[in-house]
């Protein structure tokens, strides 16, 4: 389970940092955490709901 800090994380890389989704799913691989893009998908529209 995501913590709010990280779900809050990716919500402002997309939208004030205007960067996609799979690029961020791409720069957590590269840390070694492996996300699936539709899993980052979810955590926005929980947060956006």
């Amino acid at each position: 389970m995501a913590t709010t800090a990280l779900v809050a994380h990716v919500v402002v890389a997309k939208f004030a940092w205007h960067l996609p989704l799979y690029r961020q799913a791409q720069m957590f691989a590269g840390q070694g955490i492996v996300l699936d893009r539709s899993t980052l998908v979810f955590w926005v529209r929980r947060a956006a709901w």
